[in-house]
Formats: C-alpha cells, structure tokens, sequence
C-alpha cells in the first residue's frame, strides 16, 4: 500500500515535513534546513490527512492509533485506538467533524470502515465483515456518504447509518485510490488492475474507463480547474487525461526505481508537487509532463542536512525508513 502522502496545510511557513516510523521532521523550504524534530514511538504510517486549519494532521497507524499531530509543537494526542483494527485508509471531511478509516480486522482479516467523530474520536457508525480490507476511503462532498474501496476492487458508497449503496463494479483489483470532484457527482478511483475509472454517482454508472499503466495505479490527482487527472503508475509512467473524453493528452516517463507515491496541484499554478516513494519532492509542469529541464526537484538540498539531523538513522536504513513514512508540504500563508 501507499505509505507517503503529500498534503497542503498552513503553519504561516514554507515547510516539508518528513514523519516516519520514530520521527516527525520540519524542514524549511527556503532555508533549506531543518528546524525541528520531535520523536515518538509508534508503528509504521498507514494513513495522513489534514485537518481544517491546517495545523493539525490526523495520523492512522497500523498498530491501530489514530490521533493529532500538532504542527505548532510536534505534540501528538490519542484520538482513538482499536488495536484489534489495522488501519489501511484515512479521510477526513471538508468540514473536519469527522473522519473515516478503513482496514481489517486482525482476528479474521474481514474488512471494516469506521465513521469517527471529531476531535475526540467517539464512534458513530462501523460497517464490519467486507471480504476483503478497505484499502481507500474518502467523503463525498455535500452528501452523507463515505466512498469505500476494498483489496478485491469491490466500491460503494456507505453512510454512518449503515446504509450501503449499489455497488460501481467495473475493477478488478484492489482499489489504491478515491478522487471525489467538489461538486459531489463524480468520483474518480484508481486501481492495481491498471484502470482508472469516473463514476456518477447519482445514477451509480461508469461514465469513463482508462487505462493505458502496464502495472497498477499507484496514485492520482485532478487537476486544479477539475478538466483533468494525472495518474501515475507502478509501470514508471504518468499519465495525463481529458475528465471530459477520456483521451489521453500525454505521457511522461518517470524513475520506476523511485514510482511516483502522490500527487498535489499547486494552487493558481499549472504544475503539480509529486512525492516519490524515496522521500524525493518534484514540480512537475503539467502542461509538459516530458519536459525534464522545467520539472524541479525540491528536495535536492534536503538529504545531508536531514542526515545531519536525524543522526541516530543511517543513511541506507532512512531511505527505507521513508519507505514507511510520510512527505507532505506545508504551504505559506497569504
């Protein structure tokens, strides 16, 4: 599963934050240098999500903590645990009262989803014994309802109430990621069957089906003005797509040593931020995904200085140590 993220949140500073296994870094962009670091003891990352505000992240882990990391002072506060529940997916609502998260159940390996009240964590609904673990969830805007995929490709909508709705069949592999357009009508999910498909969700009907990765859909983003997606795949390619037609605009080459994890557009801006799985952070002009001289690499400066930093971890042991952690960038206030 995909264990780095990328997300915008607001600490009135341009920063990256790294946080793994046992550390929460602060890395200054324009500084290029770390400003912080705070340990804590937890198992691996599964699931990153910002809260509103964007000074607090709420953080799943698969040892089944969940809980707030504060960005201001590094403190992390329990929400809930469920240690019987290893959490594979976390999402938060645009409103921030309340979060999903999804996993399976470690005595019989069943899928579940939780609906979670917030901040203080109390359950408000659970849907239990999915054949397979939920592997993405995410909210549908301006509805009561939770989009949620499983290891078999299986996704429907579910709603704190129990209610589960007809199902949008087509995949046929785990579902890796859930793209909901802010209007609420359309939801767009990726798959380790190599597809990327577009749903409306009124009628519950596939409207597009693209495929073209030769391995599995690794991660994806719609583009700010919403008139397309960027996916990238395990096949070391990234793919850019008509919303509208479906057609393919372009493809771009990428490092299959170093796939691409996660995707963000840039506010105001026609490039998009991608995280790769070593920790590497890129502006990719979406425009031209092909043209290697206008993509940057923004972490080019950031590996002696968070070796330096993070001086208990061996080099070769933090790049796996990425492995398992999270990326995301902080954006600088107005």
């Amino acid at each position: 599963l995909n264990h780095v993220f990328l997300h915008w949140v607001r600490t009135g500073r341009p920063f990256i934050a790294v946080a793994g296994t046992d550390q929460l870094a602060l890395y200054h962009v324009e500084q290029a240098r770390v400003v912080k670091t705070w340990p804590f003891r937890h198992s691996c990352l599964a699931g990153l999500a910002p809260l509103p505000g964007g000074r607090e992240l709420l953080a799943a882990y698969e040892n089944g903590i969940v809980g707030c990391w504060d960005l201001e002072t590094g403190s992390f506060r329990i929400s809930w645990s469920e240690y019987a529940c290893e959490p594979f997916a976390l999402a938060v609502a645009r409103e921030g009262g309340a979060a999903a998260c999804g996993g399976q159940n470690r005595r019989d390996w069943s899928g579940l989803v939780q609906l979670r009240k917030l901040p203080e964590g109390t359950l408000l609904g659970e849907l239990r014994g999915l054949r397979r673990a939920v592997t993405a969830v995410t909210f549908i805007p301006g509805r009561r309802e939770v989009a949620v995929g499983t290891g078999d490709g299986s996704l429907f909508l579910w709603d704190s109430g129990g209610q589960t709705g007809r199902p949008l069949t087509g995949h046929l592999h785990m579902i890796t990621v859930l793209r909901c357009l802010p209007d609420g009508r359309r939801l767009v999910s990726g798959s380790r069957d190599g597809t990327v498909r577009v749903w409306n969700l009124a009628q519950g009907t596939e409207l597009l089906s693209l495929s073209g990765h030769a391995g599995g859909v690794e991660t994806l983003a719609l583009t700010e003005d919403g008139s397309g997606i960027l996916t990238a795949g395990k096949d070391g390619t990234l793919r850019q797509w008509d919303l509208e037609t479906g057609r393919l605009i372009r493809t771009g080459p990428t490092d299959p040593t170093d796939r691409i994890a996660s995707l963000l557009p840039i506010p105001g801006q026609r490039r998009m931020l991608a995280v790769t799985v070593r920790g590497k952070l890129l502006s990719l002009p979406i425009p031209d995904l092909t043209g290697q001289e206008s993509s940057r690499e923004l972490l080019a400066k950031a590996w002696p200085d968070l070796r330096k930093a993070l001086a208990s971890v061996s080099w070769p042991e933090f790049r796996s140590w990425l492995l398992s952690g999270a990326a995301y960038l902080v954006e600088e206030e107005p």
